[in-house]
C-alpha cells in the first residue's frame, strides 16, 4: 500500500503547497520556484520532487517546483546559513516560533512577508477554515498580530488519529496485563515491562517508554487535561505549560523517569534511534505515527521478532473520566512548521492562491487520497485505496 502511505504522509507530516505564476504564467510560460523544507518523504522515494501529489499541483498551476531539503543532521545550521546569506528560496517551511523574535522577527528582518492583506484577498478556503472554529481564531489572534505563514488547519479532526500512544500488545498478553487507560494503569504496565523481562532474553534491557528528542511523551499531558501550548480554557486563551495541571503532569513524568520507565536517552534520541530500539526488541511503548512508525515496524520488524504485535492505544483517560487527544489541532498555530513566502518571491499573490488550494475540498482530497483511479477508486460515494 505504498501510495496510501504517501497520501497520509502528505496530510499528517505537513500541509504543503506549490507557489505561483502571475503574468508569465498567463502567457503560458511555466514559472520555476524553489521550496525549502525538511525531507519527510517515505523511504521509497528520494524526496518531495518524486511525490505524485506535488506533480499534480505543479500541473494544475503550471509551475515547476524545486524542493530543497536540508540534511537532517545539520538542518538548523543550514537554515542559519541561508538566512545569513540573504539568498532565500521562494517558499520556506519552518518552525517560525524558533526564529529570534518569532514570526514578527522574521518579518522585521525582511526574511518573510507579512501576508494578512494577501490572505484576506486571495485565500478564501484558509479564511473559511480559520473562521470555522472559535479556538482557531482566538488562538491565532493571540499568537501574533502579524501573519507570516500558513499552518495546519483541519475541517475534520479525525485525521489526528494517525498519531498517538502505541504499545507492544504481545508483551501485555505475555504478562497478563490489560491495555492501559489511566495514568495509574500506564505506571503499572511500564513498571511490569521494566521488571518482568517481557522480551524473554533474561536481561533487564527493556525500555518501557521510548521517546525521541522531540520528547513526544510530553503529549501524554492530555491525560491531565492540558497540553504544552496555547489552548482555550473556559473560553480564554491560556498557555498549557503554565497551568497547575501541567505541573502535576511533570511531577508524574519525573517519577517515571527516576524509576527508569522513560528512556534515559530521550534528550538525544532521534527517530533512527527509536527505530533501532524497536528492532532490538527493547521498546515497550512509544508515542508516534500509525504509518511511518507503527506500520513500518509491523512490516519491517515483525518477521524478525517472534510474536511481535503492536496496538494503538487511546490517550490517557483523565481524572474527569474524559479522554483528550494529545495531538492538538492548535499545534501549528502554536509554533510547528508553517509555509511562509520569502521576500525574494516575485509572485506573492498567486503564491497565496495556490497555497490556499491545499485548504480546499479538492486540495484536501488530493493530499488525503492521492490520484483517482491510481491511488484510490470511488464507487457510489465510497473511496478505497488501491494496492
Amino acid at each position: 500500500m505504498k501510495k496510501k502511505i504517501v497520501s497520509i504522509v502528505c496530510l499528517c507530516a505537513l500541509l504543503l503547497s506549490a507557489t505561483a505564476c502571475d503574468k508569465k504564467t498567463e502567457s503560458g510560460e511555466k514559472i520555476k520556484l524553489t521550496y525549502w523544507t525538511d525531507n519527510n518523504a517515505p523511504s521509497y522515494v528520494s524526496d518531495y520532487n518524486d511525490i505524485e501529489v506535488y506533480k499534480k499541483i505543479e500541473e494544475k498551476f503550471n509551475v515547476d517546483i524545486e524542493f530543497i531539503h536540508p540534511v537532517a543532521s545539520s538542518a538548523a545550521e543550514q537554515f542559519n546559513t541561508m538566512i545569513a546569506s540573504r539568498d532565500y528560496p521562494d517558499i520556506i517551511e519552518y518552525s517560525w516560533k524558533s526564529y529570534p523574535g518569532g514570526v514578527k522577527g522574521a518579518i522585521d528582518d525582511e526574511v518573510i512577508l507579512e501576508i494578512t492583506d494577501l490572505v484576506e484577498k486571495n485565500a478564501p478556503n484558509f479564511t473559511k477554515l480559520m473562521n470555522s472554529r472559535d479556538d482557531y481564531k482566538k488562538i491565532y489572534q493571540s499568537v501574533r498580530g502579524n501573519m507570516g505563514g500558513f499552518g495546519t488547519l483541519k475541517s475534520d479532526l479525525s485525521p489526528n488519529a494517525c498519531y498517538g500512544p502505541t504499545i507492544r500488545q504481545d508483551w501485555l498478553e505475555k504478562l497478563g496485563l490489560d491495555t492501559p487507560e489511566t495514568a495509574d494503569d500506564w505506571y503499572k504496565v511500564l513498571t511490569a515491562f521494566k521488571n518482568e523481562d517481557p522480551n524473554g532474553n533474561g536481561k533487564k534491557d527493556e525500555i518501557p517508554l521510548v521517546a525521541d528528542k522531540e520528547m513526544s511523551f510530553l503529549t501524554l499531558s492530555s491525560g491531565w487535561g492540558v497540553l504544552r501550548e496555547l489552548q482555550l480554557k473556559d473560553g480564554k486563551v491560556v498557555h498549557g505549560a503554565i497551568q497547575p495541571e501541567y505541573k502535576e503532569f511533570i511531577k508524574e513524568m519525573n517519577k517515571w523517569y527516576r524509576e527508569g520507565l522513560i528512556d534515559g536517552e530521550f534528550a538525544s534520541m532521534t527517530r533512527k534511534n527509536t527505530d533501532a530500539k524497536v528492532a532490538n526488541n527493547q521498546a515497550g511503548a512509544f508515542v508516534g505515527y500509525s504509518g511511518s512508525q507503527m506500520g513500518n515496524y509491523i512490516k519491517n520488524v515483525g518477521d524478525s521478532i517472534e510474536g511481535f504485535k503492536l496496538s494503538g492505544v487511546q490517550w490517557i483517560k483523565g481524572k474527569d473520566d474524559k479522554i483528550y487527544t494529545g495531538y492538538s489541532v492548535m499545534n501549528a498555530l502554536g509554533g510547528l512548521n508553517e509555509v511562509a513566502i520569502s521576500t525574494k518571491n516575485k509572485y506573492p499573490e498567486k503564491s497565496i492562491e495556490i497555497i490556499d488550494f491545499n485548504y480546499s475540498e479538492e486540495g484536501m482530497l488530493l493530499h488525503n487520497w492521492g490520484i483517482k483511479d491510481v491511488t484510490y477508486t470511488e464507487e457510489n460515494g465510497s473511496r478505497s485505496y488501491t494496492d
